[in-house]
């Protein structure tokens, strides 16, 4: 069983203001949905869900390294009132050093709050990533303050029946992703609005 780590939002750095910007997800494939209708991505169903607007900055085989660069070209020019950050894979799957990674995702972090923009982490090991990995996103969620969904692809790539090929999630794949995020954010857009 999967378990939402948000701990309570009062311990998730800036969500004691009210915001009135749109959520923005800054992430690769998985966000972006590829191989689906726009409407059936985790994203867009939990914007549906949630009555809330999202921003999906989701793109196919971006790393964390070319991410960086958009947190002040285009995730901040949105004034969001929250992130949520869903990287990491396409770096484990092209080999960066962890080391790298670790610290590109820190500086978006670090950009972020010193807007006083909450952040959402979502982990996603899913079978691909090893402990390590798993590791670094604990830490950078515990040092930071942030919200955190870990591996929301739990089960799902390991699953012929939710996925479209070994890393991708197919429709029922992404509802299953909607529904680990869905309770975080929302106690998170709850407490935000």
């Amino acid at each position: 069983m999967l378990l939402f780590l948000v701990g309570c939002s009062n311990s998730v750095k800036y969500t004691d203001q009210t915001r009135t910007g749109p959520v923005v997800i800054l992430g690769d494939s998985l966000a972006e949905g590829v191989f689906l209708k726009p409407e059936e991505n985790f994203v867009s169903v939990l914007s549906e869900r949630l009555k809330v607007e999202i921003v999906n900055l989701g793109e196919k085989g971006i790393t964390t390294a070319e991410s960086l660069p958009r947190i002040k070209d285009e995730v901040l020019p949105l004034e969001p009132s929250l992130v949520i950050i869903e990287l990491g894979g396409n770096d484990y799957l092209q080999k960066v050093d962890q080391t790298e990674t670790r610290a590109n995702l820190q500086s978006m972090i670090d950009q972020l709050h010193a807007e006083k923009i909450p952040v959402l982490m979502l982990g996603v090991r899913g079978g691909l990533m090893d402990d390590k990995f798993e590791d670094m996103f604990s830490e950078l969620v515990s040092e930071n303050e942030l919200a955190y969904v870990p591996d929301i692809l739990d089960g799902i790539l390991t699953s012929p029946g939710l996925r479209v090929d070994s890393v991708h999630p197919n429709k029922e794949g992404h509802l299953l992703i909607a529904d680990r995020v869905e309770p975080v954010l929302k106690e998170l857009v709850n407490k935000l609005g």
